[in-house]
This record gives structure tokens, C-alpha cells and sequence, in this order.
């Protein structure tokens, strides 16, 4: 007789991409289904808030940004991140080398364009080390073509998405200026997976097995890129291409097991990173106090997917 498989749903941060190719894997492999789980997948985007959806219980699982996390925290949310899965940042600005805006600095006065909640700390943060929060206009970016098309001076981008949508333009890396937030001191670890504290009270061990099922998947997609690519576009916009959802988990793989963090590591919290993260937070007045990294995590659920 077969067991009643327990209901779980996920909340992705953004639009179906290959940036959750690990959790699509893991429901198409059966990894989901083979730890007692009936999965469903629910579509993030510019609207949608993954933190809130959590919280009001919409979702039972959600990815966040681990400076969200803080910042939620902070505010008395009940949010707790049970893995890691992107382990620095990936985000940064982008001007054209023809619009001279070649250094921070010069982006004063401009038109810079932003994801909105998904980037929000990361660019306070770096405006502020340099001065320019008071000095700038942020702009709503709809997509990497604000930048392309003039309509903002400094585009928003994430290494695996936005930049590449602009190389596939045909545009040189050569012909533009490529401002990383790690690069300045102000990159924050990102893509983390999240429960309410109550929830995952209740719901420990349905949660290990789900932890596991995507560790799982990502683990299968990294080694077997063309393959969970394929899986992929089942879920992807049909205007979006295959050559852009390939390179998309080709880069994003190197930041959930970076050379620190074996395969078989994946999902871990190196604490290190996660400190340096709360420490950005506070230094720039984004959090009123310092956080308390290891309340903000529950490191035994990774462990415990060892022996799941």
C-alpha cells in the first residue's frame, strides 16, 4: 500500500528559471514524491513577495534573500532560514562605457534601475558607502531592457541572468562597466530557504525530507547540466531560450557549490559568510541592531538530510 503523500508548497523568489532548477529536478526525478511528498511549485515575480507568502501561510517554504531574512528578523518576524543555497552574492550594477559613468561616483544624478524587494539591501547598502542615497533616482526596473533601451543610466543585474540577457544582445563585456557588489565590500549572501518558526515546530520532520529533496535535486542538476536544463524548459516563459536557461544554471552552480563547499555539502551555512552579511546590514543602519546569526538558522536540518 502506498503512503498518503504530505501536501508542501514552495514559494520561488522570481519567475520560473533556471535560478531553481535544483527544486524542478527534485520534483521531476521523484525525489519529492520518493520522501512521502506531494510538491507544489508556486511561480514568484515582481508582485510577489516570497517572505510574505510564508508568513501568511499561502507557503510553506519560501526562498528569500538571507539580508531579507535579517531584515525581517529585525523587524520581529517569525522567519527562520533552514539552508543556504547560494552562498555569496551575484548581484551587481551595470553602465554603459559610452555613458562614462565608470566609477561610483559619476552615478550621481542618474537614473539607476532596481529589482524592487530582491535586490533593496545589497544597492542601499552600496549607495550608501558611497554617499549617493540622496543623490540618485531610483527607478522600478520591468526588465534588463530599461537599461538597454535608456530608459535608466545604471541597470540592476544578477551575474546569471541580466548580464547574460545583455551579452546575448551582442553587446561586448568590453562595452560595459560591471560594478559587483562583492567587489566593493557589499555583497551579501543570497538564495536561502525559509519557514515560520512555528511552522517548522510542527513540521520538522516533513521539512528535513523536503531540505533533502533539494539539496537532491541540485546536487543531480549540477552534475547533469544539459539534462536539467531540459527539465527546465517545462517550466520556463516560452519566450525565454535554452541558450540562456543553460548558461543560467552553468554560472548560478559555481555559487551553490563553490570550490568551498563540495556537492555533497550543498545547502550547508558557512558562517562566516552569513556574518559578514548581518555585519553590512547594521554598519549601514539597515538593521537596528546586530543580528544573531545562529537564531536567524536551524543548522540541523541539513544535517539531518545526510541520514534522510
Amino acid at each position: 500500500m502506498v503512503s498518503r503523500l504530505e501536501k508542501l508548497k514552495i514559494q520561488l523568489k522570481w519567475l520560473h528559471q533556471a535560478q531553481f532548477a535544483g527544486i524542478y529536478v527534485a520534483k521531476e526525478k521523484g525525489y519529492f514524491s520518493s520522501l512521502g511528498i506531494d510538491i507544489q511549485i508556486l511561480e514568484g515575480g515582481p508582485n510577489i513577495d516570497s517572505d510574505q507568502q510564508v508568513l501568511t501561510g499561502v507557503a510553506d517554504i519560501g526562498i528569500s534573500l538571507f539580508d531579507r531574512l535579517l531584515v525581517h528578523r529585525n523587524q520581529g518576524l517569525p522567519l527562520i532560514s533552514i539552508a543556504q543555497i547560494v552562498q555569496t552574492s551575484t548581484r551587481g550594477l551595470v553602465t554603459k562605457r559610452s555613458s562614462d559613468i565608470d566609477t561610483p561616483m559619476k552615478m550621481k544624478g542618474k537614473k539607476i534601475g532596481t529589482f524592487g524587494n530582491t535586490d533593496s539591501y545589497q544597492i542601499q547598502a552600496f549607495l550608501r558607502e558611497f554617499h549617493l542615497k540622496k543623490h540618485v533616482d531610483i527607478i522600478g526596473q520591468h526588465s534588463i531592457d530599461d537599461f538597454l533601451n535608456d530608459i535608466v543610466d545604471v541597470g540592476s543585474i544578477t551575474l546569471y541572468n541580466e548580464l547574460q540577457q545583455i551579452f546575448n544582445t551582442g553587446i561586448h563585456p568590453n562595452a560595459l562597466n560591471i560594478f559587483l557588489y562583492e567587489s566593493y565590500g557589499v555583497g551579501m549572501v543570497e538564495d536561502t530557504l525559509i519557514v515560520r518558526e512555528d511552522w517548522l515546530c510542527k513540521n520538522y520532520n516533513l521539512a528535513t525530507r523536503a531540505v533533502a529533496a533539494i539539496i537532491k535535486g541540485w546536487q543531480y542538476a549540477i552534475l547533469h547540466q544539459s539534462e536539467a536544463t531540459d527539465i527546465v524548459m517545462k517550466y520556463v516563459d516560452p519566450l525565454t531560450t535554452r541558450k540562456l536557461q543553460e548558461k543560467m544554471l552553468a554560472i548560478i552552480s559555481n555559487y551553490i557549490s563553490p570550490p568551498q563547499l563540495p556537492l555533497c555539502n550543498i545547502g550547508e551555512f558557512i558562517l562566516l559568510n552569513l556574518q559578514h552579511t548581518a555585519d553590512i546590514l547594521y554598519k549601514y543602519h539597515i538593521i537596528s541592531k546586530p543580528a544573531n546569526i545562529q537564531k536567524a538558522i536551524d543548522m540541523t536540518i541539513v544535517s539531518c538530510t545526510k541520514t534522510t
